[in-house]
């Protein structure tokens, strides 16, 4: 079985924390609209319901909670992504893996991202790009790590 490499998971590490956030965010609406609904149900009624509303209130809270520190989370690892690519050293690579990577283009979307900048490449070209920006990458991380450790 073939080991992903380091540096791809890193690189794809944002798009997950960028839909994690998105799922909180529908889950918090979800409450929300729940909280709403709670609330003009217990309007009308004669004492008692406050005990749900309040646990609804208390959950929303916490979920707001997780989804601001999520969001940090996020765009702290984007800040860093977005300061490694700017030390990739070929400028399609950059743009290459700031497509992929930061904005999460699939690859048609990407050919045609690549074409509103005057860059006319087929799919598979795109394809070996990626790859020689994978491999500047790679390169680049391991220049990190040694100047880390030594």
């Amino acid at each position: 079985m073939k080991q992903k490499d380091e540096v791809r998971v890193w690189l794809e590490s944002y798009r997950e924390l960028r839909d994690n956030v998105s799922r909180l965010n529908q889950k918090y609406l979800s409450m929300m609209a729940q909280a709403t609904r709670v609330t003009t149900q217990y309007r009308d009624m004669p004492g008692g319901g406050d005990s749900d509303k309040e646990k609804l209130l208390a959950a929303l809270a916490d979920e707001a909670g997780d989804i601001l520190a999520l969001r940090d989370k996020a765009h702290e690892r984007m800040l860093e992504l977005e300061e490694f690519i700017d030390n990739i050293p070929t400028p399609i690579c950059r743009i290459i893996l700031r497509h992929r990577y930061l904005e999460g283009l699939s690859w048609v979307q990407m050919q045609f991202a690549l074409q509103k900048s005057g860059y006319y490449y087929e799919r598979t070209h795109i394809f070996r790009l990626h790859g020689d920006a994978l491999k500047e990458a790679r390169a680049l991380w391991r220049k990190r790590k040694e100047e880390d450790n030594g």
